[in-house]
């Protein structure tokens, strides 16, 4: 697990067959403005496995709630997102910001999954248009194999 900096909580959640490491570039870009933590998602990073992307929200969320933290923003990378979209449809007034990058939800049950899958998809971004105003496009380097363009909401300062 990673974890630097002051500020707002941002939380990073990696994608399937790596670690937190992935997000080094981010952790040392955004750190300057924000709390970042990066856990390894059970599984990965030498973390215990769990059977579902539910089982690894509680593990994120325990985590969180170990430090004392009741409120965060969460950027996933595809299995990350996939732990991010259920952590904001169970713990919605914990999650103040989400950020999904080449992810899909895994449920539509409940009144955050059915208005996610109104959402509509653009080059495998979510939006929905009436929060549209709240995002602005970047262009974000991971590292120098992978380079993706994404929606990023205006994080509190």
């Amino acid at each position: 697990m990673f974890e630097q900096g002051d500020g707002p909580v941002l939380v990073l959640l990696h994608g399937a067959g790596v670690d937190a490491a992935l997000w080094k570039p981010q952790i040392d870009l955004f750190s300057k403005q924000y709390h970042v933590i990066a856990p390894n998602l059970p599984g990965h990073g030498r973390s215990a496995p769990v059977q579902s992307v539910e089982e690894m929200a509680d593990v994120v969320r325990a985590v969180l709630q170990e430090k004392g933290i009741a409120q965060y923003a969460i950027v996933g990378l595809s299995l990350g997102g996939m732990v991010a979209i259920e952590m904001a449809g169970r713990w919605p007034d914990e999650v103040s910001h989400l950020v999904t990058v080449e992810s899909v939800a895994t449920v539509f049950e409940g009144a955050f999954g059915k208005e996610l899958a109104g959402w509509r998809c653009c080059s495998s971004k979510f939006y929905h248009p009436h929060y549209s105003r709240h995002f602005q496009q970047v262009r974000w380097a991971q590292n120098r194999r992978m380079q993706a363009n994404t929606f990023r909401t205006r994080l509190p300062k």
